[in-house]
């Protein structure tokens, strides 16, 4: 109890929510103002039936402490009667009932005839603070100018307080869409009706963007452009990455970035696509990756420990030798066989004719294109087991 007084509560000061009796019970005591907090101990119930003679129940004596304060009211409006210079703030009870505290002090259950809307939102008790229930979603570019007008009811006359600007983030871009063309990424987007100066392009290689609750900071996104407003706001944007290597997996989003206040969007939709090898008019470029393959790092995890000719024609037939000119492994490649990496790249799993595991060591390679017998490709690759 807030003093060393003990109370009774009668079954007149009990008002019950019928949706939740047992966890929701107001309880009034007149001793006690209430805009000040006070602690009921040990509340518990106890059943009086009306019978003849009455019949009452064993106590729930189970210790549940309950408190109650004023201090933590909202008042959603107000409301202003000028033929009596009276305010009325609009309250909601437990049941979700409205009723009105009036600036005499008074509590009533309807406001008069005549009365004005206060736009302001107004907050009461300590501490005071209030949840603007007016603006239910801050987004888009926008500044919202808040301050306080504090009131006496003896004094009336406002305090006003100093100016607060919030503003909110610009409105998330939608609809990321990326395709991969030619060994570059095509992004489109499309544009949203904000203030908006640039939209700024990010990018990885992981699927761990895909779960990260706060993607801007993570240290393995790259931001790789970015794409300036012009014209319509809602027109659609595009943005090509060049800088793609093969087979691999990408994952984009975007955001929107207001100069004016200097804020950032939350990340778009995120786009993945997957890069293959594509292949190549003729066999110049082949080669083979990594080179060399030493075992335990991460360029020959990333292979799974195999090699892969990249580079290569649509249809190519790869011979690897020793050193002293022995075959080891012919390997021919098009795109359904299935160790194609797309239509112009070709695994080798490093081993044999046999299916044995080659040994650490610098071996030969040729390949061939199958439709030009001029075209031939020779090198070498090194294995570090």
């Amino acid at each position: 109890i807030l003093d060393d007084n003990e109370y009774t509560v009668t079954s007149d000061d009990i008002q019950f929510n019928p949706n939740d009796a047992l966890s929701e019970v107001i309880v009034n005591i007149p001793e006690f103002n209430n805009d000040h907090p006070f602690i009921i101990e040990n509340f518990y119930l106890q059943e009086i039936v009306n019978t003849s003679p009455f019949t009452i129940s064993e106590p729930d004596t189970t210790p549940v402490n309950y408190v109650w304060s004023g201090y933590t009211d909202y008042y959603k409006d107000v409301y202003y009667d000028r033929s009596t210079d009276t305010y009325y703030w609009e309250k909601t009870d437990n049941w979700g009932n409205t009723y009105y505290q009036v600036s005499d002090g008074s509590v009533v259950k309807s406001l008069p005839t005549g009365y004005e809307t206060i736009i302001e939102i107004y907050g009461y008790g300590y501490p005071e603070s209030i949840i603007d229930y007016t603006k239910p979603q801050l987004t888009g570019s926008t500044q919202y100018f808040y301050w306080v007008k504090k009131y006496d009811f003896l004094s009336p006359a406002p305090i006003n307080s100093n100016e607060v600007a919030v503003s909110t983030n610009p409105i998330c871009p939608t609809n990321l869409v990326a395709v991969h063309t030619n060994q570059t990424v095509e992004l489109t987007w499309n544009g949203v009706p904000d203030d908006i100066f640039r939209y700024y392009i990010y990018k990885c290689s992981t699927s761990a963007i895909l779960e990260s609750p706060t993607p801007l900071e993570e240290n393995y996104i790259e931001k790789v452009g970015g794409i300036t407003v012009s014209g319509t706001p809602t027109a659609t944007y595009s943005f090509t990455d060049n800088y793609v290597d093969n087979y691999n997996n990408y994952y984009y989003f975007i955001t929107a970035y207001n100069r004016t206040t200097d804020l950032e969007s939350s990340r778009s939709n995120i786009a993945s696509v997957r890069i293959n090898f594509d292949y190549e008019s003729d066999l110049k470029k082949a080669h083979n990756v990594p080179n060399p393959i030493i075992f335990g790092t991460k360029d020959a995890e990333k292979e799974n420990n195999n090699i892969v000719f990249v580079g290569l024609t649509e249809e190519a037939d790869i011979y690897i030798y020793t050193l002293r000119g022995n075959l080891v492994k012919k390997i021919t490649h098009n795109a359904s066989s299935p160790t194609a990496y797309g239509t112009g790249g070709e695994k080798w799993d490093l081993t044999n004719e046999s299916g044995n595991p080659v040994a650490t060591g610098l071996y030969f390679y040729v390949i061939k294109n199958p439709k030009n017998s001029d075209d031939i490709k020779k090198g070498k690759l090194a294995i570090v087991r």
